[in-house]
């Protein structure tokens, strides 16, 4: 028995990650004057997986972990001058850097934003959202707008070159390859669209008239958008044969370098929630964790999310029926509510909305001349497992649906940061 713990502790001795092994240590940069490392923000407990893919990575890039730190009053000085001077920050991300009181991890991630640093995220696992708290809620949104690599069910190899083209570093080779395994990879050459061309979204359009108006990314300040403009940001699939497209969006209003948009077609029918609860407000649907978690992922890029603003949202009481509106949530993605559905369309015309062909073919509902659709606002409805609608004739239904109705379409709604 003593052999077997002997075996043990000597098997675990191997393992622990030492200076030499994979962490560079406080004395090996002066932390004012030189940057020339990668930042290791992780959760203590996750030590094994970090290590290992680090262990890979340090073969290639530079990196800095607090090993050695004793944690007292210089603790948190140290890591901030390391924050300050290196290249970027790898956050590790588990869902038990929620259940933390005083996460080192969040703390770490809140100097990288003060000090304008890029933060490149890599999931070890998937984001439980029953288990984000209410405090936390805003880190987990701003977490989801970076740019980010999925760990979980990849072999290390497999992550640490993600971690690499992610970073922009020239990848290594992180296993022996013979050069009959070797493969050339040529480049795919994107197909070139004429203005005069019929658009390929099959609107029988010309492509200057449709998709090939502007996109916002190459629109940097508020002077170039104005209420009532439409522009394209984003991808999502649209066509009936899910084929992912731009996103054309109405400008709603700008305020200084931000603009409010919300997209002009329904996008996609959704619940509002999957279940009929009796009681359910807009900061519990599953509509909102929807948009600002697998919407959020599949229809922007990095470079986009980095203009996405997060909102405070008010959420007000049924103006007709008095019904809660829940309490005020910060989104990054939201829907309209029933106040503002009225204030940024001036007629009931100006709210009418068309369902794109994959909407349709997921069960929208077009109104009696199959053209016109309904779409969802945050508002509750008559009752509490009601959510208020706008009708396919662009009236606004105060009393609204039940929450998990399968026909009412998405129109999106976000603020811009236009200067980024």
């Amino acid at each position: 028995m003593l052999y077997l713990f002997v075996r043990f502790l000597h098997a675990m001795l191997e393992f622990t990650v030492t200076e030499e092994d994979v962490w560079q240590t406080i004395s090996d940069f002066q932390p004012d004057d030189q940057g020339d490392y990668y930042f290791i923000s992780y959760n203590s407990e996750d030590t094994e997986r970090t290590a290992e893919i680090c262990r890979t990575l340090h073969k290639s890039i530079p990196l800095w972990y607090d090993y050695g730190i004793p944690y007292d009053s210089e603790w948190e000085t140290v890591i901030n001058k390391r924050i300050r001077t290196c290249r970027k920050v790898i956050l590790f991300y588990t869902n038990g850097i929620l259940k933390k009181k005083d996460s080192f991890v969040i703390k770490e991630y809140e100097a990288a934003r003060f000090r304008d640093k890029e933060v490149l995220l890599v999931m070890l696992e998937e984001i439980n959202k029953a288990q984000v708290p209410d405090n936390q809620l805003s880190f987990i949104l701003e977490l989801m707008k970076r740019q980010s690599v999925q760990a979980y069910g990849k072999s290390t190899e497999a992550v640490c070159s993600e971690i690499m083209r992610a970073l922009g570093v020239k990848e290594a080779s992180f296993t022996a390859r013979t050069v009959t395994e070797q493969r050339t990879v040529s480049p795919v050459k994107k197909a070139v669209i004429h203005p005069n061309d019929l658009c390929p979204c099959g609107s029988g359009r010309k492509y200057k008239f449709c998709h090939g108006r502007r996109d916002i990314v190459s629109v940097m300040t508020a002077d170039s958008l104005k209420a009532g403009d439409f522009c394209f940001f984003g991808h999502y699939p649209q066509s009936a044969d899910g084929k992912a497209m731009p996103v054309e969006w109405q400008v709603l209003k700008t305020d200084g370098n931000k603009a409010l948009l919300i997209s002009r077609c329904g996008l996609d029918t959704k619940k509002y929630n999957t279940d009929r609860k009796e009681k359910l407000t807009w900061s519990q649907c599953t509509l909102r964790s929807w948009l600002n978690h697998e919407f959020l992922i599949e229809a922007f890029t990095a470079e986009e999310k980095q203009m996405l603003a997060i909102t405070e949202n008010i959420n007000p009481k049924n103006p007709k029926y008095g019904t809660e509106g829940g309490r005020d949530t910060h989104d990054v993605l939201f829907l309209l509510s029933i106040d503002e559905a009225k204030k940024y369309f001036q007629n009931d015309s100006d709210r009418k909305c068309e369902a794109t062909e994959s909407a349709k073919m997921h069960g929208a509902y077009t109104g009696r001349y199959g053209t016109s659709c309904w779409w969802w606002l945050r508002s509750p409805g008559h009752f509490s497992n009601f959510a208020a609608f706008v009708y396919d004739d662009g009236t606004v239904h105060q009393g609204g649906l039940y929450v998990d109705c399968e026909n009412s379409t998405v129109r999106p709604a976000i603020w811009i940061n236009l200067g980024k």
